[in-house]
């Protein structure tokens, strides 16, 4: 009986089914594209934006033409703040969301001393309000727009439910040439995109300088010397969950190092 329960084992073994395969992080790269990129403002009149989807859907990179403001003698108060309001539809599989955690920003700068520029993106999915701030990494004094709660204060109505978030950048004169920043979002403040549906990203930019009345020109160009100024945001997708419409974690893909040039 012994030599016939040896001979079984390896029966039983095989007849034992096969391991469920692990469920993916992330949707496939060949499943996920942005289908319609629409804009406007100021900052980004018709055919002047450019979008593209990386390859492993990880980043989107936009390209601007005609970004720039400046301010000086005989400047224009329109040419010292410029905008723009975009909207990408993205197509992915169902039983995902994404939410964008970081950004990079690159462009030109000529600032006199005591001369401010700031940029600032709120990203959000079409339908949703409430919005929550997220001080730039580079540290420097950038007080929050009053229609912000603080990421820090418990009591924010905001944090309840976040479906905005606003990433204020600054540069300080003097300083002249190329730059390259890069602000990331608290884990916190993190918004995803709603589950059941393909959510729209909306992205708002602005730019402008402070103070109006300086004397020398200054500027702040959203399209360097060598290449266009792009805005690269960061992607990281999460799996919904199938009982609440939801989903908590996530995984973020790729985070780059933290570079902020010359500021």
């Amino acid at each position: 009986m012994r030599y016939t329960t040896l001979l079984l084992l390896p029966t039983i073994a095989l007849a034992a089914p096969a391991p469920l395969p692990v469920p993916q992080d992330k949707p496939s790269g060949h499943e996920v594209e942005i289908t319609a990129v629409t804009y406007g403002g100021t900052g980004c009149p018709d055919r002047t934006v450019q979008g593209l989807l990386s390859d492993d859907r990880t980043t989107i990179t936009l390209s601007f033409d005609q970004y720039t403001v400046q301010s000086g003698p005989n400047i224009p108060a329109t040419e010292r703040r410029k905008f723009c309001q975009l909207q990408l539809k993205l197509k992915y599989p169902s039983g995902f969301q994404y939410s964008v955690f970081g950004a990079d920003y690159r462009g030109y700068a000529s600032l006199e001393k005591d001369v401010t520029g700031t940029a600032q993106s709120t990203y959000y999915f079409s339908g949703q309000q409430n919005q929550v701030c997220v001080p730039t990494r580079c540290r420097l004094p950038q007080p929050q727009p009053a229609a912000c709660s603080s990421p820090r204060n418990p009591s924010s109505p905001a944090l309840t439910h976040l479906t905005q978030t606003v990433i204020p950048t600054t540069f300080k004169g003097p300083m002249e040439g190329n730059y390259l920043k890069h602000d990331e979002v608290d884990a916190g403040s993190t918004v995803w995109s709603p589950c059941g549906e393909q959510g729209m990203l909306n992205i708002k930019s602005e730019v402008r300088i402070v103070p109006f009345t300086a004397k020398g020109l200054n500027l702040l160009t959203v399209d360097t010397v060598d290449a266009k100024f792009s805005q690269k945001y960061y992607v990281q997708w999460q799996r919904c969950d199938g009982k609440t419409g939801g989903g908590s974690g996530g995984m973020p893909i790729g985070r780059p190092p933290v570079d902020l040039g010359r500021i």
